[in-house]
Order: C-alpha cells, then structure tokens, then sequence
C-alpha cells in the first residue's frame, strides 16, 4: 500500500542518516589530535581512541583494563583517575 511504502521510504532515509552520523562520529573519535576515553562514571573502560591506544601502549587487538584506575601504572595515576572519576559523577550528581 501507498502508506506502507511512505513508512518504509521514512525508514530507510532515517537509518541511512543514522549510519552516516554514526559513522562521522566514530571517524571523529578514531581521529581526534588527543586521546579520547570512554567510561562510565565508576570507572569502567568503554572504549578508547587510536591516540589513547597509543599513550597507554594498548595493542589494536589488545583487551580493555576494566576500569580507569587500572590503566595508570602507578599508584599516584590510578589516584588522580579516580579524584577525575569522583570530580564526573559530582558534576553529573548536581546536573540532575
């Protein structure tokens, strides 16, 4: 029907615009100047940009440490990650 070939028509353009947008973020994330890290706010690792893999000597094929703290190698770096991650749920707490 008519209807149902304007829904699907909508769907395909909506997806197309999607993909696109998705695609043009990550190309902006993979080549950003400066390294880019993904978390949640308790510190869990997400994902992390090529210039990230590169500071933090990550393999492309290389597992993810679980959480922020642990991908500083000294104690002092695994502090500061952690009063950073403290510093982002404060801000996102008073935000809501």
């Amino acid at each position: 029907s008519y209807a149902l070939r304007l829904s699907n028509d909508g769907y395909v353009r909506t997806n197309t615009l999607q993909q696109h947008t998705v695609a043009l973020y990550r190309d902006m994330f993979e080549h950003a100047a400066g390294p880019v890290l993904i978390c949640t706010l308790t510190g869990v690792v997400l994902e992390v940009n090529n210039k990230a893999r590169e500071i933090f000597d990550l393999a492309p094929d290389q597992a993810l440490p679980a959480t922020l703290p642990l991908l500083f190698g000294n104690r002092e770096a695994q502090q500061q990650a952690e009063a950073l991650m403290a510093l982002a749920r404060a801000i996102v707490t008073s935000e809501t």
